[in-house]
């Protein structure tokens, strides 16, 4: 279904930029014939690029290849949404102008109604989306190569032990391992990660997008990762895609623990910390076995002070909040990654990215330390989030919009 999602609006989204862009340049028959066939050629890349993938071994000139293709489908996706706004205007203007509601001689110069007028209006507003978007993806281009940044978020938790006041969990999420994210990127995230000297790692899935004998040697750097009780980590949506049984093995090898409807208890000081993690949300559709269980992942456990929750997906929240945690950590959604789907995609899900309270646990879902599909990063930067618990009375950073890395992200966090 994914698939048949995606090709239909890859498309949909090719259609309506040849309608947008092609149509009003009014070229001769031979000129169309070949706006229109390049227009589909790039409308194959992707399906190509992505049947690559599996080809052993892989041909001399794939990496670039990978790229440009990902680099091209960037770009469309920053294009089309802006076409189908002014084209959504454009129909708006018409309409109202056809109902009567705007008359000629009011009518606005977006909205001519000579026809060659019009004709180069439609083709100058179409230039200057072209040229935007390219900026854009530029832009998101340059972001997307330069490390995570690190953010500090506080998470009040009412009624911590003086033991745990302070108690650091360095989360990553969404490396995506892959042609355009190599061994030494992940590498600079681990080395940035044991600087934080955290208490604790978290690193809720979307690892790798690739084979095990095509990528393990650049994943091979998560087994530098340290922490005082170690890493932690739960299976994301496209561990799933690529070699489920390969990769855990890979990841195990490497001195990860792996959480797989299951907990394991940190005893800190004297304090006990309770760290369950579930699998993908989506997982028992690909593998029964591995279907998601918040409840199972905590049945059992013992009384602890503080109750942790990995889970790769926001929403797995609500059942989640059911089990008596106090935080879960997510990741999946990658804030929309770049414009303009930043704006729409974390709508999709029960919390937007950042700290947000659900019910009665905190929820926060990182945008990621890496990118997928496109190599952009646009509105949406790359993270690796340090988090930090602190007692309820050492949190003053105000009762509605929790302090965060510096910035203050938008909540609907009662006060507590």
């Amino acid at each position: 279904m994914f698939i048949v999602i995606v090709s239909a609006v890859w498309f949909l989204a090719h259609l309506l930029i040849g309608v947008s862009l092609i149509g009003p340049m009014k070229l001769e028959r031979r000129g169309r014939v070949l706006a229109w066939g390049l227009l589909w050629a790039h409308f194959l890349l992707l399906p190509i690029a992505f049947s690559t993938r599996l080809m052993e071994p892989k041909p001399s000139w794939y990496a670039p290849f990978f790229w440009v293709t990902f680099t091209l489908a960037g770009f469309t996706l920053i294009l089309f949404p802006l076409l189908a706004v002014k084209s959504a205007a454009w129909t708006s203007l018409d309409l109202f102008r056809y109902l009567g509601k705007i008359t000629i001689a009011r009518a606005p110069i977006g909205a001519p109604t000579d026809p060659s007028r019009r004709l180069f209006i439609t083709n100058m507003i179409n230039a200057g989306i072209v040229v935007s978007s390219g900026s854009l993806t530029w832009a998101g281009l340059a972001t997307a190569k330069k490390p995570p940044a690190t953010l500090t978020v506080t998470i009040p938790i009412p009624g911590l032990p003086k033991q745990l006041d302070g108690f650091t969990v360095a989360h990553i999420t969404d490396t995506h391992i892959s042609p355009t994210i190599d061994g030494k990127y992940l590498g600079d995230i681990v080395d940035r990660v044991n600087r934080l000297k955290a208490d604790m790692i978290s690193f809720t899935g979307d690892l790798v997008d690739g084979l095990v004998d095509e990528m393990k040697d650049d994943v091979a750097h998560i087994a530098r990762l340290k922490a005082r009780h170690g890493a932690f980590f739960v299976t994301g949506n496209h561990e799933y895609y690529w070699d489920l049984d390969g990769w855990l093995g890979e990841v195990r090898r490497h001195g990860l623990t792996i959480l797989h409807n299951e907990s394991a208890v940190i005893d800190h000081d004297g304090s006990k910390v309770l760290v369950a993690g579930v699998t993908d949300y989506s997982a028992g559709n690909h593998v029964p076995s591995h279907a998601s269980d918040p409840a199972e992942a905590v049945a059992g456990a013992p009384d602890c002070d503080v109750r942790i929750m990995l889970a790769h997906q926001p929403k797995s929240a609500p059942a989640v909040a059911k089990t008596g945690v106090d935080l879960q950590l997510s990741g999946h959604t990658h804030g929309g990654q770049f414009f303009p789907w930043n704006l729409i995609v974390p709508y999709f899900h029960p919390v937007m990215p950042g700290l947000h309270r659900y019910e009665n646990m905190w929820v926060y879902t990182s945008r990621g330390s890496g990118h997928w599909g496109p190599p952009l990063r646009l509105g949406s930067p790359p993270e690796i989030t340090r988090l930090v618990l602190r007692p309820v009375w050492g949190y003053n950073s105000g009762p509605e919009k929790p302090a965060v890395g510096g910035h203050i992200y938008p909540s609907t966090v009662p006060a507590l």
